[in-house]
């Protein structure tokens, strides 16, 4: 971008810039938007299916699954919306006028994103513990409600406010108009504060990878422990459960981790492949969720066909019900905390 100022006849400031580096940025936009509407269309549904549907929203992972839905949807819609804005601005001949990092911190998809971003790098993170507490403590796990997601999701949400509101207070106290009308992100923070954010970005989604090795490990040491765990219809949905989650970290390891350092560290000049790679991560675990979890998939449906209830597939799925197993089954093992003996030779199971 050319560093040349000159002074317009309103007596503000603007930058001089190419007509063929317009273009190119106005191109970049114009993608950025696209990948902002896909995370918008695909990611909002998820929410609300999980949160309007009682027995998907009794499930914790799939509360925890909606949030990070639901960080992702609006980040996407802060690059449809930057798209937009930046677009009409160029267009209104107000593109590259300076402004104050202030005003551009108040700019709509600069406040999605600084609040946003670092959430959805939390997020990632509290899938990998809940996953870590699941496999470590099965027992106690099972025995957690949904209130247990909803304080993990209620955490990571507040707490990205805390460094947002310190970054916008040092952001207000910059009266110096120094940076174009357009706002990349970085131009709504300090320089330190941004730093900050790019190493909150990479470290959060890094920790999330980590978190995950263990989890595999004790998952698979579990499986080969004891068969009884193996066959309880419990630990078969959190085995399906973290799983899935697993590959979503593997891409994630993929299509973020490596991207985001080469941006941090500018191993390029040209980043924007990079900036662009980021977004692959959330489309792909939208697919995930939805070719892996079909709960996810009936409550899509039942969302789209306009029901108030899940259908009777899905129900059995979700729900928490008994069934009834041949006493000559059940094996003594802490994986089965509530067998009861029944009539007729039979016992029940809460599953």
């Amino acid at each position: 971008m050319a560093s040349v100022l000159r002074n317009r006849t309103d007596g503000r400031w603007e930058q001089v810039v190419a007509p063929a580096a317009v273009d190119s940025l106005v191109f970049s936009w114009i993608l950025y938007g696209v990948e902002g509407c896909i995370l918008t269309v695909t990611n909002f549904p998820i929410v609300f299916a999980v949160f309007f549907y009682s027995k998907l929203r009794q499930q914790k992972e799939f509360v925890i699954v909606g949030a990070l839905a639901l960080a992702d949807g609006i980040a996407g819609f802060g690059f449809l919306l930057a798209a937009i804005g930046r677009i009409l601005l160029v267009q209104a001949g107000e593109g590259f006028i300076l402004i104050t990092r202030w005003q551009c911190l108040l700019s709509p998809w600069v406040i999605l994103w600084a609040w946003c971003q670092p959430l959805t790098a939390l997020m990632l993170t509290v899938v990998s513990l809940d996953r870590l507490i699941a496999v470590s403590f099965p027992l106690r796990y099972y025995t957690y409600t949904n209130r247990y997601a909803f304080t993990l999701v209620g955490c990571a949400y507040g707490y990205v406010f805390i460094p947002f509101f310190i970054a916008a207070y040092r952001s207000y106290q910059v009266v110096n108009p120094d940076v174009p009308a357009y706002c990349l992100t970085f131009h709504g923070f300090t320089a330190a504060d941004y730093v900050y954010f790019q190493n909150f970005l990479l470290a959060g989604t890094s920790l999330s990878v980590i978190l995950y090795i263990p989890v595999l490990i004790k998952l698979k040491f579990a499986m080969d422990s004891n068969q009884a765990i193996d066959n309880s219809v419990k630990f078969k949905r959190l085995k399906r459960a973290t799983i899935t989650l697993g590959i979503s970290t593997f891409f994630t390891f993929i299509f973020y981790i490596v991207p985001m350092a080469f941006i941090t560290f500018k191993v390029f000049k040209d980043l924007t492949v990079f900036y662009l790679m980021l977004n692959l991560n959330a489309m792909v675990n939208i697919f995930i969720y939805f070719t892996r979890f079909k709960e996810i998939r009936a409550g899509l449906k039942s969302l789209v066909m306009c029901r108030r209830n899940l259908n009777s597939e899905a129900i059995r799925n979700v729900t928490n019900r008994s069934r009834v197993i041949p006493v000559s089954q059940v094996r003594v093992s802490s994986i089965h905390p509530r067998v009861t003996a029944g009539t007729n030779g039979w016992t029940q199971e809460e599953i």
